[in-house]
């Protein structure tokens, strides 16, 4: 993603801390599993200038992949313009409003 939205690291920093959480013990796994979208391409662009970027949130990602391995999932990555309008998505939520259906399907 060459030009990301500046709403995309407002969800970014969102999952790093659901990834420490997580990895803490706080959060059910599975449960996250059904809310994320592998942003892999991205945190590896921002972790080659600061390798402790987003370190919570991959290891989340690679939990998360088992878990959509384990349940069926395709073990592909999506494309960066899928995952931009899924962050886009996300940065717009209001609490209380539902998901789109397109962006919680996309893992």
């Amino acid at each position: 993603m060459d030009h990301p939205p500046a709403e995309v690291y407002d969800v970014l920093n969102f999952f790093e801390t659901v990834g420490l959480l997580a990895n803490l013990g706080y959060l059910n796994k599975t449960d996250v599993w059904e809310e994320y979208a592998d942003a892999r391409p991205l945190v590896a662009e921002e972790q080659k200038n600061e390798p402790v970027n987003y370190t919570n949130f991959a290891s989340l990602m690679d939990d998360l992949q088992e878990i959509d391995k384990a349940h069926g999932g395709k073990k592909t990555h999506p494309s960066p313009d899928e995952l931009y309008s899924f962050y886009a998505d996300e940065a717009e939520a209001r609490p209380g409003e539902p998901v789109r259906q397109a962006s919680k399907k996309m893992k």
